[in-house]
């Protein structure tokens, strides 16, 4: 079967299945090729997952850098163990208590915008951190104890969609990837007097790519079967459409192949600008990529250089 075997396929996963399940679901369509994900989502949550294909797995150092869009609905009242609805209960207000509490609060929009920017946020314990090169969650399930370290994560935009209904609401989030939404909501919980848990979550966004032009394992099988799977698979060229390209001068196409460091004389496609710390698609021709490279000074070509001046490094090689 002829199809594209390298790009990216925008996955909705369902409710139940991990990220590694629905890795190796898409694995059965594509053999002997490499398949993983970007942005791990927990058993719970539903919506996009971003799927590499082949050498496009190479890139998730680019697409785990976007910025995440997200729903989730928050229950107060009590806390778990996992911060969801899944684990086990921990802390717990009593219905009369957790009643006053809602009686104060008169402003919910007030106390969620706290959270708003760059904010210290401790990560659940049961997550896919590594500690001492471990996961937390697999440590955590061994009874033991470890001190986690608060990290910097930024909310870019919180949104109330719905107000507090028996003790539930629900916000829309837009955050920096590594915020944890479960630890947003036990934060947001203790800013209210109470304590509170994630009970339902949906990505709808990873950066440009957004859940309506997803596809669910259902149609995908179905299209892989039809001999399609390739109608769904967006290729390198396209997730790097927004980078800017320089093209090889072709006495120079082997050594760049080889990661070697990016001179003046070896631009082919001028004029030519860019800023230093900037990061650079190479292309050996008009189509084939084979590399991200980083510049670590301004360039500034108005026409065909002799220069041997390097300007930039490799960083993901694609070749």
């Amino acid at each position: 079967m002829n199809y594209i075997k390298n790009g990216l396929i925008i996955v909705n996963k369902p409710k139940g299945l991990t990220s590694h399940d629905v890795v190796e679901e898409i694995r059965k369509f594509f053999p002997n090729i490499k398949v993983g994900h970007t942005g791990t989502l927990d058993p719970m949550t539903t919506g996009i997952l971003l799927v590499c294909i082949g050498r496009a797995t190479k890139l998730s150092r680019v697409l785990n850098r976007y910025d995440k869009e997200y729903i989730a609905e928050i229950e107060l009242g009590y806390e778990t163990d996992t911060l969801d609805s899944h684990g086990k209960i921990v802390k717990k207000s009593s219905k009369s208590e957790i009643g006053k509490k809602l009686e104060k609060i008169t402003n919910l929009r007030k106390v969620i915008n706290k959270f708003v920017g760059e904010i210290s946020q401790i990560p659940p314990i049961y997550s896919a951190i590594k500690y001492k090169g471990e996961k937390l969650y697999k440590i955590t399930r061994r009874n033991q104890k470890v001190k986690i370290k608060p990290r910097n994560v930024n909310i870019y935009k919180i949104q109330l969609i719905d107000k507090i209904r028996d003790s539930t609401f629900k916000i829309k989030v837009i955050c920096s990837s590594g915020s944890y939404i479960r630890a947003l909501a036990r934060d947001i919980g203790i800013n209210l007097g109470t304590y509170a848990t994630l009970i339902e979550l949906i990505r709808i966004r990873i950066g440009k790519y957004k859940i309506e032009n997803s596809y669910k394992l259902e149609q995908l099988k179905k299209l892989y079967l039809k001999g399609m799977i390739s109608k769904v698979i967006i290729p390198i060229s396209q997730i790097l459409s927004e980078f800017k390209k320089v093209i090889i001068k072709d006495f120079y196409k082997k050594m760049i192949k080889n990661g070697a460091p990016l001179s003046l004389n070896m631009i082919k496609n001028v004029p030519f600008k860019c800023k230093s710390r900037k990061e650079l698609v190479i292309l050996v021709n008009e189509e084939k990529i084979v590399g991200i490279y980083k510049t670590f000074r301004d360039i500034d070509l108005k026409s065909v250089s002799t220069s041997k001046t390097d300007v930039a490094k490799a960083w993901i090689m694609l070749n």
